[in-house]
């Protein structure tokens, strides 16, 4: 693994601040990391060594790579930013995949349990989710 010193430190400063579905799946993605890389100090990883680990991701789909990318740039430049002389191995790293988007619908039945927390939550967020249900909007779609 890469030493962990980084990773833990990085999972304390930065990570334990992210929502908590982000969190889980840039923990996912660190543990990737850690385990790609076993013992190896920072500065060791090479642009060759981070190439080498998104294509092995690649074979789990496009969007897998693409936010295993995101993750690797996200780590090394944070690490960049904090160590002298340090330059991010993921610099320059072309994003993997183009991610398409994604034609997943809820079901009925997750449609009935999206209404029933709306209506549990109430106020304005619950009177949103029930009008983004009723006209098929998206919540980052709203223009």
């Amino acid at each position: 693994m890469i030493r962990s010193r980084p990773i833990a430190l990085y999972r304390e400063k930065h990570v334990n601040g992210l929502r908590k579905g982000t969190a889980v799946y840039v923990n996912a993605d660190l543990e990737r990391m850690q385990d790609e890389w076993p013992g190896r100090a920072l500065r060791s990883i090479s642009k060759r060594d981070v190439i080498l680990a998104i294509d092995k991701v690649v074979k789990r789909g496009p969007s897998a790579a693409v936010t295993f990318w995101k993750v690797c740039r996200a780590f090394f430049s944070w690490c960049e930013s904090r160590e002298d002389d340090f330059l991010s191995p993921a610099r320059g790293v072309k994003r993997p995949a183009k991610e398409g988007s994604r034609d997943r619908v809820l079901d009925d039945a997750e449609l009935k349990l999206t209404w029933q927390a709306a209506d549990a939550a109430g106020g304005a967020v619950g009177a949103l989710v029930k009008l983004l249900i009723l006209t098929g909007g998206r919540r980052n779609k709203m223009k």
